[in-house]
């Protein structure tokens, strides 16, 4: 169950595992790196694919702006997304729904393997993604039955999670945190922005040097000459004042974070039921002269997980 929502604090985003062990590398641009392993006082993981800080970035937007979502046989999490409020979701003007079916089939073909006092889990992230029969209205956005396709409309997406990640939402903590997005995907830095996820994670407050903090992200690596360290710390301290406004303060190279008022976690919860995910309403209108992508850009798959009309 993809709980929080009522709260106005938003669904559950992502457990914070993810964050306190460097599932995806700490990078906004292309990852190099197709393997790594990497252990943290609270787990480990080996992960075995091409997986960045805007796999995470995707997955988050896609958990808060879900227009709904189901729980399907086995566990899987089956979301109805639309790209165009993915996109604009994780900060991004572009509308290239290409680019974003690649870094979804890229979160598709990783391998994860994630223990934390016992496995926790095995596997990938997405297990499907299609075009959905339902579709969003332009200019409004509202949701309607098309078919077949006009360019007064917009596809779709479904994308299911699978049950081994959805799992992770069942026997580990998990944290809400839809209203502190905007200010998450305004960070330019990749090593920042895996800093103020894993900061997040933690109840209350928490402290920790730069430099211990780079190190948990992966973003300062045993194999890194001095320059790139250095490198990767100044990128820190550039987004000083961005890191400021998520409640984390950096002084003589220490991080001191003291929890946002917009973060809120939940313990081990049921998705017996599914329950509907409300939008954040400023994402909800789309600019009118956006117009239909190619079909061809949109995943061909036939069968879609909607009802026949």
């Amino acid at each position: 169950m993809l709980t929080g929502y009522k709260s106005g604090f938003g669904p559950a985003i992502a457990p914070a595992i993810i964050s306190r062990v460097p599932v995806f590398a700490p990078s906004l641009r292309v990852v190099k790196e197709t393997k790594w392993a990497a252990e943290t006082s609270w787990g480990r993981v080996e992960v075995e694919g091409r997986l960045g800080s805007i796999h995470r970035r995707i997955s988050d937007a896609m958990f808060a702006y879900a227009l709904d979502n189901e729980v399907l046989h086995g566990g899987a999490m089956a979301l109805l997304t639309d790209p165009y409020l993915i996109m604009r979701g994780i900060g991004t003007t572009s509308n290239d729904h290409k680019w974003l079916l690649q870094r979804m089939e890229e979160m598709r073909t990783a391998k994860i393997v994630i223990t934390a006092g016992g496995l926790i889990h095995v596997g990938g992230i997405i297990s499907e993604y299609k075009e959905a029969k339902r579709r969003a209205k332009m200019p409004g956005g509202e949701l309607q039955w098309s078919n077949p396709r006009t360019c007064t409309d917009r596809p779709l997406l479904a994308v299911i999670f699978s049950a081994a990640w959805m799992r992770m939402y069942d026997i580990t903590l998990v944290v809400s945190y839809r209203n502190l997005l905007p200010k998450l995907h305004a960070i330019k830095s990749g090593p920042a922005y895996a800093i103020a996820l894993f900061c997040i994670t933690h109840r209350t407050s928490y402290g920790q040097s730069i430099v211990k903090l780079l190190e948990i992200v992966r973003a300062i690596r045993p194999d890194m000459n001095d320059r790139s360290k250095r490198k990767a710390r100044a990128a820190v301290e550039a987004e000083k004042k961005v890191l400021a406004e998520i409640g984390i303060t950096l002084t003589d190279g220490f991080v001191l974070y003291k929890q946002h008022s917009q973060v809120r976690f939940h313990g081990f919860t049921s998705k017996a039921e599914a329950e509907p995910i409300c939008p954040a309403p400023e994402l909800i209108c789309p600019a009118p002269e956006l117009i239909c992508p190619a079909p061809e850009l949109i995943c061909p798959a036939p069968e879609l997980i909607c009802p026949d009309d």
